[in-house]
Protein backbone atom coordinates (compact mmCIF):
# COMPACT_ATOMS: atom_id res chain seq x y z
CA UNK A 1 0.00 0.00 0.00
CA UNK A 2 1.68 3.48 1.16
CA UNK A 3 0.79 7.40 0.03
CA UNK A 4 2.34 7.95 -3.37
CA UNK A 5 1.47 11.36 -3.53
CA UNK A 6 2.50 11.93 0.27
CA UNK A 7 4.81 14.72 0.44
CA UNK A 8 7.06 15.60 3.37
CA UNK A 9 5.56 18.61 5.56
CA UNK A 10 8.04 18.44 8.03
CA UNK A 11 10.68 16.75 9.60
CA UNK A 12 10.96 16.79 13.89
CA UNK A 13 14.43 15.52 15.67
CA UNK A 14 13.82 15.47 18.95
CA UNK A 15 17.47 15.35 20.23
CA UNK A 16 18.70 14.10 24.05
CA UNK A 17 22.25 16.15 24.36
CA UNK A 18 24.85 17.30 26.87
CA UNK A 19 25.00 20.33 28.86
CA UNK A 20 27.93 21.12 31.31
CA UNK A 21 26.71 22.43 34.88
CA UNK A 22 29.07 25.00 36.78
CA UNK A 23 31.65 22.83 38.22
CA UNK A 24 32.19 21.21 34.36
CA UNK A 25 30.76 18.56 35.06
CA UNK A 26 28.88 17.18 31.85
CA UNK A 27 24.95 16.08 32.07
CA UNK A 28 22.54 13.94 29.98
CA UNK A 29 19.54 16.17 29.39
CA UNK A 30 16.10 14.26 27.36
CA UNK A 31 14.90 16.63 24.96
CA UNK A 32 17.49 19.09 25.20
CA UNK A 33 16.83 20.43 21.77
CA UNK A 34 14.36 19.84 18.91
CA UNK A 35 15.12 21.13 15.33
CA UNK A 36 12.34 20.77 12.76
CA UNK A 37 13.49 21.35 9.33
CA UNK A 38 10.55 21.77 6.37
CA UNK A 39 11.20 21.53 2.58
CA UNK A 40 8.30 23.19 2.01
CA UNK A 41 8.51 26.24 -1.17
CA UNK A 42 8.94 28.86 -1.36
CA UNK A 43 12.68 27.77 0.10
CA UNK A 44 13.66 25.82 3.04
CA UNK A 45 13.39 26.55 6.50
CA UNK A 46 14.21 25.49 10.28
CA UNK A 47 13.75 25.93 14.06
CA UNK A 48 16.15 24.84 16.50
CA UNK A 49 13.84 25.01 20.02
CA UNK A 50 15.66 24.93 23.19
CA UNK A 51 14.28 23.32 26.77
CA UNK A 52 16.82 24.80 29.02
CA UNK A 53 17.90 27.53 31.30
CA UNK A 54 21.83 26.32 30.20
CA UNK A 55 22.28 28.83 27.16
CA UNK A 56 21.25 31.86 28.80
CA UNK A 57 22.20 34.27 31.91
CA UNK A 58 19.68 33.38 34.58
CA UNK A 59 18.20 29.55 35.70
CA UNK A 60 13.92 29.70 35.23
CA UNK A 61 13.97 30.71 38.59
CA UNK A 62 15.58 34.22 37.76
CA UNK A 63 19.31 33.58 39.39
CA UNK A 64 21.94 34.11 37.78
CA UNK A 65 24.15 31.38 36.65
CA UNK A 66 27.08 32.80 34.56
CA UNK A 67 29.26 29.49 35.12
CA UNK A 68 26.55 27.53 33.43
CA UNK A 69 26.26 29.86 30.45
CA UNK A 70 29.50 30.36 29.89
CA UNK A 71 29.76 26.21 29.65
CA UNK A 72 26.99 26.09 27.13
CA UNK A 73 26.19 29.11 25.37
CA UNK A 74 28.96 29.27 23.12
CA UNK A 75 28.41 26.03 21.81
CA UNK A 76 24.87 26.47 21.35
CA UNK A 77 26.55 29.77 19.28
CA UNK A 78 28.78 26.92 16.86
CA UNK A 79 25.56 24.28 16.37
CA UNK A 80 23.22 27.30 15.33
CA UNK A 81 26.00 28.77 12.67
CA UNK A 82 26.78 25.35 11.50
CA UNK A 83 23.01 24.76 10.93
CA UNK A 84 23.28 28.02 9.18
CA UNK A 85 25.88 27.34 7.04
CA UNK A 86 24.37 23.60 6.15
CA UNK A 87 20.52 25.60 5.01
CA UNK A 88 22.27 28.65 3.18
CA UNK A 89 23.98 25.47 1.62
CA UNK A 90 20.95 23.68 0.48
CA UNK A 91 19.17 26.76 -0.28
CA UNK A 92 21.93 27.15 -2.89
CA UNK A 93 21.68 23.80 -4.32
CA UNK A 94 17.75 23.91 -4.28
CA UNK A 95 18.25 27.25 -6.13
CA UNK A 96 20.53 25.41 -8.93
CA UNK A 97 18.19 22.11 -9.04
CA UNK A 98 15.42 24.65 -10.11
CA UNK A 99 17.60 26.26 -12.82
Amino acid sequence: MGFPDAQVGSILVAGSGTWIDARGEKRGEHRLVELTVAPDAPGIWAELAVFHDVWGPFDFRGLPHPEVEEQNAPRLAVALQTLDALLGGLRRARRRLAA
